[in-house]
């Protein structure tokens, strides 16, 4: 769900002024609020992190877990329907806050948004960003970008409000447990 800069891309792209900040964060089911407090609490033998095969977030998961069950499914979409069949079960899944505000503030969501406020290590700051090409052409989109963003910033904050509570369509996919 995110871009990450590469030093070739670099070279080769220009990129529009960040505007909205993004981090890994732990998801969790509602039922589970009072159950994860911190990141101690989350990795422990006795839960599960659940996360979605060859991902940013299977790597972050690897990288900073010692204790809990890693269980790698085929895509988020089972990972969140795992969480609304078990609401109950001490389930944990690494992903990036903004798909977490988006997913907690759905109408029908099991998911607790109490996550964005747990610690984790190795978690630096990341934006979601726009590029083109460096060339005449691209460096006008995003110069045009970058100016409508300017004089949109607080349209973006509404708006960017406003997509958090958009059901978009998706493919279902199925807790394979």
């Amino acid at each position: 769900m995110g871009l990450h800069i590469l030093k070739i891309a670099v070279k080769i792209s220009i990129y529009q002024n960040q505007w909205q900040k993004n981090q890994k964060a732990a998801v969790f089911t509602k039922d589970n609020d009072e159950l994860f407090n911190s990141f101690k609490d989350i990795d422990k033998k006795e839960n599960t992190i659940l996360e979605n095969k060859g991902g940013t977030n299977e790597k972050f998961a690897n990288e900073i877990i010692s204790k809990a069950t890693i269980n790698v499914l085929e895509s988020n979409l089972a990972v969140f329907d795992c969480f609304k069949k078990y609401q109950l079960s001490p389930y944990v899944m690494f992903t990036d806050s903004i798909e977490i505000q988006y997913r907690s503030k759905l109408s029908d969501s099991v998911l607790s948004n109490k996550g964005l406020g747990i610690a984790l290590t190795n978690n630096p700051e990341t934006y979601k960003v726009y590029m083109a090409n460096k060339t005449e052409s691209g460096e006008e989109i995003i110069l045009a970008m970058n100016n409508f963003i300017d004089l949109n910033k607080a349209n973006m904050k509404k708006w960017y409000q406003e997509s958090l509570t958009t059901k978009y369509k998706e493919e279902a996919q199925y807790c394979p447990f």
